[in-house]
């Protein structure tokens, strides 16, 4: 069964990027579970770091490769379901359609089953930065079901 940690803070320069990225790496490598980190930080500060690692730049990230472009396609999936649909849990996603935002980082991965994936945040992505998703989401009360629904379709390949 997959796990699920998430760090948050209102506080900034606490040290929970680096945290959650080292932990990444550790359990990765030391232990060679199958990690995915989702950056909800609005800096994208994660997605910096890991783009790094792949020794690549995020502005060259292409948009159907990034979680802003995971979190509109799933509150549409959502926006065209049922009421009874989303009581039941039976909304049809795509998966294949946003396989491609897991982004692989081959430096932090073990020789064995390990390995470490990241979902990144881009800032400059036109109406869709986090903040503005975060503030459209806000109108409509079944957008809560976003993050979950992508994390119900992820977690079977994942340990973390």
């Amino acid at each position: 069964m997959t796990k699920k940690i998430f760090f948050g803070n209102y506080k900034g320069g606490v040290g929970k990027t680096t945290t959650v990225f080292e932990i990444g790496v550790h359990l990765a490598t030391e232990y060679q579970q199958k990690v995915l980190l989702i950056d909800l930080d609005p800096q994208c500060s994660l997605s910096k770091i890991c783009q790094d690692c792949r020794n690549e730049e995020l502005s060259g990230l292409d948009v159907g490769h990034t979680l802003n472009y995971v979190l509109e396609l799933y509150a549409e999936y959502i926006r065209q379901a049922s009421r009874l649909d989303i009581l039941e849990k039976n909304i049809h996603t795509n998966f294949e359609k946003v396989i491609d935002a897991i982004q692989p980082i081959p430096k932090h991965s073990s020789a064995g089953d390990g390995c470490l994936d990241f979902v990144p945040t881009v800032l400059d992505m036109k109406n869709s930065r986090i903040n503005d998703i975060a503030d459209r989401f806000s109108k409509d009360t079944r957008n809560i079901l976003v993050i979950s629904r992508f994390l119900d379709d992820i977690q079977k390949e994942m340990d973390f």
